[in-house]
């Protein structure tokens, strides 16, 4: 079976994931994940712990990336207002591969990436594990709160994740 390539662009992503008890969930999807060497080694001993079992199992790639590569991530964030190298380092892995990258929240990628690539967030996520039917749309509400909860700065991103999962005028998009 061909999974679906996605490059993780923030390390919170993979916090927030294990903090809302999501990361099996996530895993079981029908994609494969990839990032840089120099987002892993931004997370803590723990969290890489966690994830551990699913590079394991081939399921997260950490790439290294090329010297050009890595001298064109320097130059997006010298000219980047307050993205960090390593994020840049992923859209770098991005770009050259023609994969969407996925994202805690949408702003990390709306403000200089050139060209742009593909973005999806959290949101985004949880709709696809209740699409695929790996968690029902109760469990993705409850998961939207935890998230929520962890994350003030995107309460307005969960809430509305939240309103829409209970519509049934909104189907989650697969």
């Amino acid at each position: 079976m061909r999974y679906d390539q996605f490059a993780i662009q923030d390390a919170e992503l993979f916090i927030e994931l294990e903090a809302a008890d999501l990361l099996d969930p996530v895993f079981q999807l029908p994609f494969t994940y990839s990032t840089t060497c120099l987002l892993w080694e931004g997370l803590d001993g723990p969290s890489q712990c966690a994830i551990e079992p699913y590079r394991v199992a081939g399921r997260l790639e950490i790439v290294q990336l090329s010297h050009q590569d890595q001298l064109r991530a320097a130059v997006l964030e010298a000219q980047a207002d307050g993205l960090t190298l390593a994020e840049c380092s992923v859209y770098q892995l991005a770009h050259a591969n023609n994969w969407p990258m996925l994202a805690l929240c949408n702003s990390l990628c709306r403000r200089c990436y050139v060209p742009p690539v593909q973005l999806y967030n959290m949101s985004w996520l949880v709709k696809q594990l209740v699409a695929r039917r790996h968690m029902t749309r109760p469990e993705a509400i409850s998961a939207s709160r935890r998230l929520s909860q962890l994350n003030p700065r995107l309460r307005v991103q969960y809430n509305q994740l939240e309103v829409e999962l209970k519509s049934p005028l909104i189907a989650p998009v697969a």
